[in-house]
């Protein structure tokens, strides 16, 4: 199976958890690798956009030496952004209506086999 559609199911696994709307894979330079977001989100700037914001929260944690990040919530109207460092080379960003914890729980093994999908 190819790693793109080894992503997409993964991905569609987070999008059946309650409340997700979307969610996307990405590598940490920004760089779309997979989205099952809503068809009026442009993933490719998303994803562009959330690279970036992880890495300046990421500098920010080292610069006050307050260890890893391990995830960046944005409140918005209508929900929550998250993003989240899935190993080194690769990040996720979900929309999700309501509190962020419960897909955040659920990561962990979804996260692992990311890491181990993406070449």
């Amino acid at each position: 199976m190819e790693y793109k559609e080894r992503l997409r199911k993964l991905l569609m696994r987070i999008q059946a958890l309650e409340g997700v709307e979307g969610c996307l894979a990405a590598t940490r330079n920004g760089n779309l690798l997979e989205n099952v977001m809503p068809q009026d989100v442009d993933a490719n700037r998303l994803s562009a956009m959330a690279a970036s914001m992880l890495g300046a929260a990421e500098v920010a944690a080292e610069t006050v030496r307050r260890g890893l990040v391990r995830h960046l919530t944005v409140n918005v109207e209508g929900g929550k952004m998250v993003i989240v460092g899935v190993g080194p080379k690769a990040i996720l960003l979900f929309l999700v209506k309501n509190d962020p914890a419960v897909v955040l729980r659920e990561l962990g093994e979804i996260g692992k086999l990311i890491v181990e999908a993406i070449p």
